[in-house]
């Protein structure tokens, strides 16, 4: 549900990171000491809350997936058990599918 929510909220993370570490390289070449610091906890910040998202969007997606698994396997059941109840009562299921189209008048 909020799958595309989540995947913009991690390219725009992404995109922050990318700027923080061109700055970091900045204030390493220029030499201070304080605004590297800083920019290093902004980016741990960031990349700490780039992980929960990507962990919530792995729930998200199991959450989906649970039901859609199941449904393909309950459906996979049902035709199994439809081909086996066909190979032991081929004559009876054929007559039933007879008599039905004849009592539902064609």
């Amino acid at each position: 549900m909020f799958s595309k929510q989540i995947d913009d909220n991690i390219k725009t993370l992404d995109i922050d990171i990318g700027i923080l570490t061109y700055e970091l390289r900045n204030a390493k070449e220029v030499g201070d000491e304080e605004e590297y610091e800083q920019i290093v906890r902004k980016i741990d910040k960031l990349v700490d809350l780039r992980k929960k998202l990507t962990d919530c969007k792995e729930q998200e997606s199991k959450k989906v997936l649970s039901p859609i698994v199941l449904s393909g396997i309950t459906q996979a059941l049902s035709i199994l058990m439809i081909l086996r109840y066909e190979e032991e009562n081929v004559i009876t299921s054929k007559s039933f599918n007879i008599a039905s189209k004849i009592f539902k008048g064609r």
